[in-house]
């Protein structure tokens, strides 16, 4: 049996580790949905990946894995702005992150 282990600093590099490999590996649907989600935020001030899953849906888009959706909102000008439980029956109402996208580098910090 493997030893359980407690680290914050890994569990973060491991994440950013397999982000940027669903990055790399769903690189076009992954900037067309962050096209998407820029476009969104700006008109109404923030978004979410409910907003997103809605408009990919009526696209016929799908992403090639269901990891892809946590690599749209990254980068230095995408800010959370708050939480919220998701709408889409499938999530079970899990939490969600709102997120803003910020032109203005000094409002995303």
């Amino acid at each position: 049996m493997t030893q359980l282990t407690l680290s914050p600093q890994l569990g973060a590099t491991l994440k950013e580790d397999g982000l940027d490999a669903i990055e790399q590996t769903d690189r076009e649907f992954i900037e067309r949905m962050r096209a998407v989600a820029i476009k969104i935020s700006k008109e109404s001030g923030w978004v979410t990946t409910d907003n997103l899953r809605v408009i990919a849906s009526e696209l016929g888009l799908a992403p090639r894995h269901q990891n892809t959706w946590g690599s749209i909102m990254r980068g230095a000008r995408w800010k959370v702005i708050g939480r919220q439980r998701s709408a889409i029956p499938s999530n079970h109402s899990r939490e969600l992150k709102v997120w803003r996208y910020c032109d203005d580098l000094t409002e995303a910090r």
